[in-house]
């Protein structure tokens, strides 16, 4: 085990978003979210958080835990 420095350790980061399926009726929208993580260690990630904001509008704010 080693020791992390935890001022250079850098956020991990979300890249490639792909909507996967929709559903109005359902009110429904599945994504896939490919996450990066720039560091040389592993970085638990428990939470994501974010919203949907098709043409300027705000239409969906989760988050989703594990």
């Amino acid at each position: 085990m080693y020791a992390i420095d935890m001022a250079s350790m850098q956020t991990p980061r979300t890249h490639n978003i792909t909507l996967i399926s929709f559903s109005a009726e359902k009110q429904q929208a599945v994504f896939k979210i490919d996450v990066c993580n720039p560091n040389d260690f592993k970085i638990p990630v428990r939470e994501l958080t974010g919203g949907v904001f098709p043409n300027k509008e705000r239409v969906s704010t989760r988050e989703a835990e594990w």
